[in-house]
């Protein structure tokens, strides 16, 4: 078990909403069932009407702990949580759901908390036109077909970035370091059905300077989009922009 005053002391954790049981999942529109405030950032799972578990951060880590027990442990998003909140917490059914979903009998592992949990990991200052496509190679490199932008204006920014018809996906952003604290993004995630004629909300964040955001998920909705809008004011403000989707695993 790990005692959660301890690591609140390491990572400055505040726990939102992680007690109480998730609302029925019977609409489009998905629900936060945990978030994690740190130091460095904002983490929120969000539970889809699918009964999928999506991912979404804000940071100022160049790899946060939950990327990272992502990629190196392959943790599912509970076992994410639990190694993020402690054993100890409570986590919303949804998040046992989507678990034995995964790994139908396998009880969720203890993962041990990366390094990047514990103030060793670099800040994140690859939001440059030169750095930011070899940062997305290597966030993007499970993934099948991956797109990249870079942007610098100081008009509006409205720009849309889609993803259809695919079943795992990823959007990034960041916010370049002429981005003014006053002058944040706003990213914001939208998906909708094939029947809808416009796009429901799924999760925002606001980015400045050294931030990223991005998020990941497995839900079989056929159209995503993240926007990223900021009203201009004549200052010159640079973003990066990333996608990455994999089309459905057809099982054999």
């Amino acid at each position: 078990m790990k005692p959660i005053i301890a690591l609140a002391s390491l990572l400055s954790l505040t726990l939102v909403g992680c007690a109480e049981p998730s609302p029925d999942l019977d609409g489009t529109a998905p629900v936060e069932v945990a978030r994690i405030d740190s130091a460095h950032g904002q983490l929120r799972l969000l539970a889809d009407a699918d009964g999928s578990i999506a991912i979404a951060e804000t940071t100022r880590l160049r790899r946060s702990p939950a990327e990272a027990l992502l990629a190196d442990q392959a943790a599912t998003p509970l076992e994410l949580y639990l190694a993020l909140a402690g054993d100890d917490v409570d986590a919303d059914p949804a998040l046992w759901a989507d678990h034995w979903a995964a790994r139908p009998g396998v009880a969720p592992r203890s993962l041990e908390l990366p390094l990047a949990g514990v103030g060793v990991e670099p800040g994140f200052t690859e939001c440059t036109s030169a750095e930011w496509p070899g940062f997305l190679a290597g966030v993007q490199a499970t993934y099948d077909y991956k797109y990249r932008r870079w942007i610098s204006t100081g008009g509006d920014i409205w720009t849309n970035s889609d993803s259809n018809d695919m079943y795992r996906r990823r959007f990034d952003a960041c916010a370049g370091d002429d981005v003014p604290s006053y002058a944040w993004l706003n990213v914001t995630i939208q998906k909708k059905l094939n029947n809808q004629v416009g796009y429901t909300f799924v999760t925002d964040g606001d980015i400045s300077a050294g931030e990223r955001f991005w998020y990941s998920s497995q839900s079989g909705y056929p159209d995503w989009q993240m926007q990223v809008t900021r009203p201009g004011n004549g200052n010159t403000r640079s973003l990066g922009l990333g996608r990455a989707e994999s089309p459905p695993q057809i099982a054999p």
